[in-house]
């Protein structure tokens, strides 16, 4: 599959990267990795963002956090990041 190539590839390029430019990549991912079911990756994904992106970015990284913890049931945390 071209998908899971890309993504494997992108996550290999997410170590060698720094500060925002991390960040991005790894939104990105999460953004991928919700869309395809796997809300654990995603997770890990989008606090990995929230730790290196800044300005509008941050806004779309907890978003997405808060979206995969409402899918998993986490209400009060996802409420909290609102």
């Amino acid at each position: 599959m071209a998908s899971a190539a890309a993504v494997r590839w992108f996550e290999g390029l997410v170590p060698l990267l720094d500060g925002n430019d991390r960040g991005l990549v790894s939104l990105e991912l999460g953004r991928i990795k919700s869309v395809s079911g796997d809300g654990h990756e995603a997770e890990q994904h989008f606090i990995d963002a929230i730790k290196d992106v800044g300005g509008e970015h941050l806004a779309s990284a907890e978003l997405g956090l808060a979206r995969v913890l409402m899918n998993q049931g986490s209400t009060g945390s996802a409420f909290d990041l609102i």
